[in-house]
């Protein structure tokens, strides 16, 4: 009986024993998860940071984009009116030259006739 009473004994002990490793595994365990917790909350803050820095970014783009795209339609005007006025100056580059024609024609018959009216 003694035997048997000390094999309980060290079953109890052993018992016993197996519980507080179970209990110091558990511990560990919350430890690690608490740790995980805290760095998946860590993790998570700086997600909603980057995504709200990535929101602000893609409408500064769009912003740019459509201040780009209206800069480029005043681009398209300015260079259709930069076409539109070297062909109105042609056109009064050339207006100039036959009214410079005109008028020297009209300067030599002047001196004609002022050459004939001087000669009678």
């Amino acid at each position: 009986i003694n035997d048997q009473v000390a094999e309980l004994k060290k079953m109890e002990t052993d018992y016993a024993n197996s519980i507080a490793k179970m209990e110091a595994t558990i511990q560990e365990r919350d430890d690690e998860i608490m740790t995980l917790n805290k760095s998946i909350e860590s993790s998570s803050a700086k997600i909603q940071s980057t995504e709200k820095a990535l929101s602000e970014l893609s409408a500064e783009k769009e912003e740019l984009t459509k201040k780009i795209e209206s800069i480029d339609v005043q681009l398209y005007s300015a260079q259709n009116e930069k076409l539109s006025a070297i062909t109105s100056i042609s056109e009064l580059e050339s207006r100039i030259e036959e009214i410079t024609v005109e008028r020297d024609h009209a300067n030599a018959q002047v001196s004609e006739l002022l050459s004939g009216s001087n000669s009678s």
